[in-house]
């Protein structure tokens, strides 16, 4: 590359910490976070101050030999400190990897050897638990704390950050950062697989979910979207980048119960929320909830299946103009797959609630069976400009989802005439039973309607006799009861009577990763040891 080369790729070069940058020149006064650390105190942060607090960290970042290409890993909980840091490494052309904070020590030495970080860090509620393991991060050789009391100890070795010591002038790093660079591995462990690490370039975010999200996600620089999603996870740092890349508001607090986030949504005035089934319920059950005003609401994401009219109806009194979304997506994707929206149960295409919309408008995506023949159900395969890299240092899978010129999702669809997507497993979720092929979503559905079922998991247990045996996991929902008889006849009523789960254990919450998808492969190892 010439001089002149060189000037115009700094004139036409496209990253995420550029529009940062951007966000705080054209709307420097907008808020970019509140955080609330308890329920008492509200801190701001606008746009102007989030860049002069990146670059002023990223500055101190560089001193430490963090350079474009050092591998970064952070365990932290949801503060703005999270958000500074992920910018800092962005800009600095660094890789960041967040770090799931509910892992045992194992899994953060797991997660650590696979990336191969070299620099970590940690805010001061996760300082302890690193302080116990750091002999065994084998690559990391610098451990940063941000934030904390200074007269909090920590090893000689180690620095601490103020992050609210920042210059209001700070400049921006001069590095060439390009959308091609990598800037994120997201460390993805599925809920039966190997944990793996996809590569994630800028140009991956800026196409597929910032893009989309104005274009398709009706998301605006107007939006305030409430965060109760970790930040460490694929959704969690999606809706974190999409929000500051457009100019929108992102709202944290430490304070995760019902009321205190209900209270949230009314006081900061949220527009959008992405959650689970069971938090929209959870909110329901607040004796007052019908006195708080949520007319801000616009959209609300839902997943983990179990919508019902009952539900949509008090949160249609509350927020009249709320419009619900559904979809699928995958890290692999960068998060951005098919999406819709509806508000009422009556909008739903056929009424089928495995419905997941239509797909973006940056992804190509067909439906094949195993000999890569078009279909109207079959695994999903997809191209688009934000697919991943591929997984960090695991060339076995990479050949195994790249083939045939797609990337192979491992998910099962249905696709209707009017382009309308419908999710029907994962392939590894599909149980074969006494010579049957059941879909273990199609029975959670079933489960997931009973009035006193708040959430179901299904999963294929071995059996002498059938091969695979369909068994129920089952959370009931508070103060209602029911039997395994009660169950079994109402499965019989709507499925056929192969697909009805041959046991049902009852479960006080199923265990879920930190985006709220349940964990199987940990189901199956408590059926196991009952």
């Amino acid at each position: 590359m010439n001089q002149s080369d060189s000037f115009i790729g700094k004139i036409t070069r496209a990253n995420l910490g550029d529009q940062l940058k951007r966000n705080s020149q054209h709307r420097p006064d907008q808020v970019a976070i509140v955080y609330y650390p308890n329920q008492d105190e509200r801190v701001v942060i606008t746009y102007r101050e989030l860049n002069a607090r990146v670059n002023t960290l990223a500055s101190k970042l560089r001193a430490y030999g963090i350079v474009k290409g050092s591998k970064v890993s952070m365990m932290s909980g949801n503060n703005p400190s999270y958000a500074i840091a992920i910018y800092a490494c962005l800009k600095l052309g660094a890789v960041f990897s967040g770090v799931n904070t509910r892992f045992c020590d194992d899994e953060i030495v797991s997660q650590i050897e696979l990336c191969e970080s070299a620099f970590f860090i940690m805010d001061e509620d996760n300082k302890e638990r690193i302080v116990q393991i750091a002999n065994r991060l084998r690559f990391v050789s610098n451990f940063f704390i941000l934030g904390g009391s200074s007269s909090s100890s920590i090893p000689n070795s180690w620095c601490r950050i103020n992050l609210s010591d920042f210059d209001e002038h700070a400049a921006d790093p001069e590095v060439d950062v390009d959308e091609d660079d990598v800037a994120f591995l997201l460390y993805t462990s599925g809920s039966e697989s190997k944990a793996k690490a996809a590569i994630i370039p800028h140009r991956n975010y800026l196409m597929g979910s910032v893009f989309s999200a104005s274009s398709f996600g009706g998301h605006t620089q107007n939006d305030i979207f409430l965060c109760t999603l970790p930040l460490y996870s694929t959704a969690g740092t999606t809706y974190l980048i999409t929000m500051t890349q457009l100019g929108g508001a992102l709202i944290l607090a430490n304070n995760a119960s019902p009321q205190h986030l209900l209270g949230l949504i009314a006081t900061e005035h949220v527009t959008y929320i992405t959650h689970t089934t069971t938090f929209y319920l959870n909110l329901l059950q607040i004796p007052d909830f019908d006195h708080y005003d949520l007319t801000s609401l616009r959209i609300c994401t839902v997943f983990g299946g179990g919508v019902t009219k009952e539900m949509l109806e008090r949160y249609k009194k509350a927020a009249p103009g709320l419009l619900w979304s559904v979809g699928w997506g995958q890290t692999e994707l960068t998060g951005t797959g098919c999406q819709g929206f509806f508000s009422s149960l009556d909008e739903i295409p056929e009424g089928d609630l495995s419905w997941v919309g239509t797909p973006a408008p940056t992804l190509e995506i067909k439906l094949v069976d195993e000999n890569m023949n078009e279909s109207t159900i079959g695994e999903a395969v997809c191209r688009a400009p934000h697919v991943m890299r591929g997984y960090y240092n695991n060339n076995e899978l990479n050949q195994k989802v790249f083939k045939n010129g797609w990337l192979h999702t491992g998910d099962i669809l249905r696709v209707n005439h009017e382009n309308q997507h419908f999710f029907v497993d994962r392939i590894k979720d599909i149980i074969k039973s006494g010579g049957f092929t059941v879909s273990s979503s199609e029975v959670e559905a079933v489960l997931n309607s009973h009035p006193d079922v708040l959430r179901s998991a299904v999963v294929a247990m071995s059996d002498a006799h059938w091969g695979e045996m369909v068994v129920a996991a089952i959370v009931v929902k508070e103060n209602r009861k029911i039997s395994e008889e009660e169950l079994t006849r109402f499965c019989k009523n709507r499925i056929a009577s192969y697909k009805v789960p041959k046991q049902f254990h009852f479960f006080e919450n199923l265990p879920v990763d930190g985006a709220g998808k349940v964990k199987k492969k940990a189901i199956k190892s408590q059926l196991l040891a009952r």
